[in-house]
């Protein structure tokens, strides 16, 4: 497959003198168009830095990152343009990433505003309730605000947020570990769905490797600011080559014996009444 994503050699770090420590060591990723890649690690192994350097929040000491064949480490603004437009990405925590004192068409219409500004109020419009309808949510959410839905819900209307721009590239910044175990099936599947419907290449950042071996076609496991182990998902999780790794999918949940699922299926539904969506056309659930 072409790669749409590439980095190579990215380093980062923070502090000064003797006190700078480095963050992210010669930082390898390639993001092929159409691929769901997984990041995982422990907390501080670096996956925040990597990606804030992926979306331009942060800038690298070192290294390239290539975007359908184009560089973007000092690269001019037009090129930066285009991927900020083909890039959008979905963060962890629901409640803090969408503003309280905005309606659901003005989150999630705010993209168009900047990128789309000759787009006309019908069109803007039309767009946004495609977005919504995409995420199992419709019109009836447009004139809400975000209080008046759950994390679920809301989290939903961020992956619309993000949809709305139609990207090639979908970075998700551990999207679930906020919620609740039934509404993270419900978000997964979601993204799985619309993955595979828009044909969109995603980076998912998780240190959760169970969901990523369920969700991810590659995986690449980052160890104190570098990688340690890449690959198809199946492959690094049957023959792991550091033991970092090895480390880690020991620590996987083993998964809930047959017969105790069957006992308590509501546990392991993903048709859980925990995140209604609110139906196209229906009317949305508070």
């Amino acid at each position: 497959m072409t790669s749409l994503l590439e980095v190579e050699g990215l380093s980062k770090s923070f502090g000064r003198g003797s006190h700078r420590r480095p963050v992210l060591d010669s930082f390898e990723m390639v993001v092929a168009e159409g691929a769901v890649v997984g990041l995982v690690g422990e907390s501080g192994a670096g996956k925040s830095t990597a990606i804030r350097c992926l979306v331009g929040l942060e800038t690298p000491d070192a290294g390239s990152i290539r975007y359908d064949g184009e560089e973007l480490v000092g690269a001019p603004r037009a090129v930066l343009r285009r991927y900020m437009r083909e890039m959008q990405m979905v963060f962890q925590d629901p409640y803090s990433s969408l503003d309280p004192r905005r309606t659901i068409e003005r989150i999630v219409g705010e993209a168009l505003d900047i990128n789309e500004p000759r787009l006309g109020r019908k069109r803007r419009r039309e767009r946004v309730v495609d977005a919504l309808e995409h995420v199992g949510l419709g019109a009836p959410a447009l004139d809400r605000y975000p209080r008046s839905f759950s994390g679920g819900q809301r989290q939903r209307i961020a992956i619309a947020r993000a949809l709305v721009m139609r990207p090639r590239l979908l970075i998700c910044d551990e999207p679930v570990s906020a919620l609740d175990v039934s509404v993270q099936a419900q978000i997964v599947a979601l993204l799985q769905s619309l993955q595979r419907e828009l044909v969109m290449s995603v980076v998912f950042v998780a240190h959760d490797l169970a969901l990523v071996r369920h969700l991810c076609d590659e995986i690449c496991v980052l160890e104190q600011g570098r990688i340690v182990d890449a690959g198809a998902t199946e492959t690094v999780f049957q023959r792991p080559s550091a033991g970092y790794t090895r480390e880690l999918i020991g620590a996987v949940p083993v998964p809930m014996p047959p017969a105790l699922r069957e006992a308590a299926p509501a546990a392991t539904s993903f048709q859980s009444s925990a995140d209604p969506a609110i139906p196209a056309g229906g009317k949305a659930q508070p």
